[in-house]
């Protein structure tokens, strides 16, 4: 089939996106070509990325990139952006597949007054086909406008294959407990912080290390200082994704205490959270968004409640006093994200989209203008 695909961010990427890179980069059937206005991490990809100038005529550059380089078909990677892309789609005349991931569809809609609930609404009426994360997202998206004919789930991809299964081994020295999240509010840090207080004053061998930075690090130091925690909590700041693997294979407990932050901003499906999984690590997570679709509670992981540093507390010690039962947490949560978050498998789902969409719009009649006679082009319409 000849033509690409046009795979669009404004911004490619930031480091917690790369699933998407890991998507762009396993794509088989269906050649892309990334547009953004800017390329960020530094890294060197395996496929051209494009960053037109921005500014007045924008739209022009990329619909004669678009026609230039044969685009037959649109990947928006958020919402937020697709509606910065959705002109040039329009003026190129090729459909638009959407997949939303999280803050642009539970955060944007409450933006400009809620003027981001209308842009998404109009942005979905003209997506040919939007994608959601997790069956939660789904339900979001209809509930936003979108027809629910239009939105699929397909769920985020794991190199599976290439994460080797290693259940922890206990230490009669010291429990790790790990996250990996930015300091956002989303992120809860905070009621973890509380709940490993509550932890230390049980096991005094429990440490805990969160890797990530962001906006909230003042406060979140602030937390540990009051609860007199520095030297059990270490902050690593933001670290290199190998430099994650180390922490992840150091851990005994993997921790994702997500709460729904007060402007609405939720997770998706959070990315470490899988890869912990896929690693063998015990879980311990809060019933948000999509984490329930993953996490199974007593199988494959421990759910509790967002905000509530008492059980979450209650969670992570009873995982510390039962060592036993990580096997087979572990094994079940493994066999959970082979099962359906497969990177070849979701990949070849997203490019069976592909191909559905570049079929139903190919397959559209499209009379030439030359071919309509003037007296049928200024007959009205029976």
């Amino acid at each position: 089939m000849k033509g690409c695909v046009a795979q669009c961010k404004r911004f490619w990427l930031s480091v917690t996106e790369t699933a998407i890179d890991r998507h762009v980069r396993a794509l088989r059937r269906h050649p892309s070509v990334v547009f953004a206005q800017q390329r960020r991490m530094g890294a060197e990809y395996p496929y051209p990325v494009l960053t037109p100038s921005a500014g007045a005529g924008m739209v022009e550059r990329l619909t004669l990139e678009f026609l230039c380089r044969d685009v037959r078909l649109l990947h928006a990677h958020f919402a937020t952006d697709a509606i910065f892309y959705s002109p040039a789609a329009d003026a190129a005349d090729v459909p638009m597949l959407v997949s939303c991931h999280g803050h642009d569809v539970y955060r944007f809609p409450r933006a400009f007054g809620g003027l981001g609930r209308w842009l998404l609404r109009r942005l979905f009426s003209k997506a040919a086909m939007v994608i959601a994360v997790s069956n939660h997202m789904r339900s979001q998206i209809i509930t936003l406008g979108c027809p629910p004919e239009k939105v699929r789930t397909v769920r985020v991809g794991l190199d599976v294959a290439g994460r080797p299964f290693q259940p922890p081994t206990p230490s009669p020295r010291r429990i790790r407990i790990a996250c990996v999240a930015g300091l956002r509010p989303k992120k809860g840090i905070p009621y973890l912080v509380e709940a490993f207080a509550k932890v230390l004053a049980v096991r005094s061998d429990a440490e805990l290390v969160i890797v990530g930075d962001g906006p909230m690090r003042p406060e979140i130091e602030r937390c540990i200082e009051r609860s007199q925690l520095w030297g059990k909590v270490v902050l690593t700041g933001a670290l290199r994704h190998d430099e994650v693997v180390k922490v992840l294979e150091s851990a005994h407990i993997y921790v994702q205490p997500s709460v729904t932050a007060s402007d609405g901003d939720r997770e998706g499906i959070p990315a470490t959270l899988m890869e912990a999984m896929a690693r063998g690590l015990p879980v311990v997570a809060t019933r948000h968004s999509g984490i329930p679709e993953i996490v199974e509670d007593g199988v494959s992981g421990i759910l509790v409640e967002e905000r509530d540093p008492s059980a979450l507390a209650q969670a992570l010690l009873l995982l510390m006093e039962r060592p036993g039962s990580w096997e087979a947490l572990a094994q079940a949560g493994r066999a959970y994200i082979e099962r359906e978050h497969d990177l070849a498998k979701q990949t070849a789902a997203v490019e069976d989209l592909y191909d559905e969409l570049l079929t139903v719009h190919d397959s559209a009649v499209v009379i030439p203008i030359g071919q309509i006679r003037p007296d049928e082009a200024s007959r009205p319409a029976a």
